[in-house]
């Protein structure tokens, strides 16, 4: 039998290997360079962004603000897309399952590290499914009451739910948000029967008591001001940890005796993971000048918010923080998950 001899050429290998390593390279370089052409030339086409509430939430309100001022600045329109259910959860699937072209953006809140200690299954991870653009706003979450109770601060509402267990309804934006988590944590804390009422939105929420349906909320500032400012329904108290400046006479919550009770109700720009780094930084630096404008700041100031941007990097850390933080409040107030 005969064997046949393969005679290895180590000059050849060694220009082999060079030319891959070349080609790698080239490869490398022509992906960059088409990722920066393609935040340069981004968009052509209109942008959707999505909201996980009914028109008239906190959300949806900020969503707006910025979509208009932001197509402006990118030369397209930006759509704004509601998308309610679950506590934003179904607005947030559909972000996460969208190409990573930058064409499908979400508003979203900071139920987004709530819904994770709530729901038993996600159909996306909080952190690892999307890509952090930028932080648009805060805004506090307000306690507001039925003029009709006849409670002027939180120390008469608590005193009111003691002496009648049972007999207080409250509303949230649905099972998981804040707010109900809130409301949870508030009953926990001063061992108060209530009956939570779900509803799709904060506005709705809010409706809940103009209508009689509830007594109290806990809702973000953006749907409730129209209505404290005209005293159909009665602040309570704001969750931030300093009085905010459209509500000076509303005093916090640990001011209220609530103490430890803080929440900010911060907004930011998300997308599906992989957006590329280039496209990421030009739609970061479109917001933060969005947001640098007198008549943006104004508009979200009369809205109940105030402009706060981050970098990316700022947003990612936030997520990872909120998501600790929220799970150790769930865990608190002994809510389980129930889906």
């Amino acid at each position: 039998m005969s064997h046949a001899i393969v005679r290895r050429h180590p000059a050849r290998s060694v220009i082999i290997i060079a030319l891959a390593a070349g080609a790698l390279g080239w490869a490398g370089e022509c992906l960059a360079q088409a990722a920066k052409g393609t935040a340069a030339s981004y968009p052509v086409r209109p942008v959707r962004m999505i909201v996980g509430t009914d028109p008239g939430a906190a959300p949806d309100i900020l969503a707006r603000i910025v979509a208009e001022k932001l197509g402006e600045h990118l030369g397209q329109q930006v759509v704004v897309d509601n998308r309610p259910g679950a506590a934003a959860v179904l607005g947030a699937e559909i972000v996460s399952r969208a190409q990573p072209d930058g064409y499908t953006l979400m508003v979203s809140a900071a139920i987004h590290t709530v819904t994770p200690n709530v729901y038993r299954k996600m159909p996306y991870h909080p952190i690892d499914s999307f890509t952090p653009v930028a932080r648009i706003a805060s805004s506090p979450f307000i306690l507001i009451a039925s003029p009709g109770l006849g409670a002027s601060t939180v120390k008469d509402l608590i005193a009111y739910a003691k002496a009648n267990p049972g007999k207080l309804n409250y509303s949230s934006p649905g099972n998981g948000s804040i707010q109900h988590l809130s409301g949870e944590m508030l009953g926990q804390r001063e061992g108060l029967k209530m009956t939570h009422v779900p509803y799709k939105s904060g506005a709705a929420s809010v409706t809940a008591i103009l209508t009689g349906d509830v007594q109290f909320c806990f809702v973000g500032l953006p749907p409730a001001l129209p209505h404290v400012l005209a005293g159909r329904v009665r602040p309570l108290a704001v969750t931030t940890s300093s009085r905010f400046p459209t509500v000076a006479d509303v005093p916090t919550a640990q001011e209220a005796g609530l103490a430890g009770f803080e929440a900010d109700n911060w907004h930011a720009v998300i997308g599906p993971a992989g957006i590329p780094k280039a496209l990421v930084a030009r739609l970061n630096a479109e917001i933060v000048k969005v947001l640098a404008r007198t008549d943006v700041k104004e508009r979200m100031l009369k809205s109940g918010a105030t402009v706060n941007p981050s970098t990316p990097a700022e947003l990612h850390e936030l997520l990872r923080s909120e998501l600790a933080k929220w799970a150790k409040a769930a865990k608190a107030a002994g809510v389980q998950p129930d889906r």
